[in-house]
């Protein structure tokens, strides 16, 4: 009989064990991981193949049309009365080099999921867009 208690109580704590490092392990690994970046090789051809940028409560759509930088602008609370979430404004980059027409086979706009950012080469020109709501709000005289 104390056999099979023994054993028993073994298989348990075996069981425990193994139940503990299943939930502890994925979380230790979580912190060590960092997403890979996604990397486009050409340029769009409208809002529809735009990069997701963002932090916090601003997001962003960003692209590369016939050599112009455009990307809108959104805010998580800016919803119409049929809660479309809208966008406060288009902004496009026109630069007079004009790097990112006809780079000849070196543009890249890379969105860096660990940075929270999207970076546009082309030409020996770079530009790095990203949403900081920190500062934006700690300058505006509007909290």
């Amino acid at each position: 009989m104390t056999l099979v208690k023994t054993s028993s109580i073994i298989i348990s704590r075996v069981i425990i064990c193994i139940l503990m490092a299943v939930l502890i392990a994925p979380k230790l690994l979580a912190e060590d991981y960092v997403p890979d970046d996604y990397i486009w090789h050409s340029t769009s051809k409208n809002s529809s193949e735009s990069m997701p940028c963002g932090g916090h409560d601003i997001g962003m759509n960003v692209w590369v049309e016939d050599g112009d930088l455009i990307f809108y602008i959104s805010h998580s609370g800016m919803f119409d009365e049929n809660n479309t979430l809208l966008k406060s404004g288009r902004w496009r980059l026109r630069l007079a080099s004009d790097p990112f027409r006809d780079s000849g086979g070196t543009f890249s706009q890379t969105l860096c999921l660990n940075d929270g950012a999207v970076y546009i080469d082309g030409e020996g020109t770079g530009v790095c867009l990203w949403a900081d709501r920190a500062s934006s709000r700690d300058s505006s005289p509007y909290h």
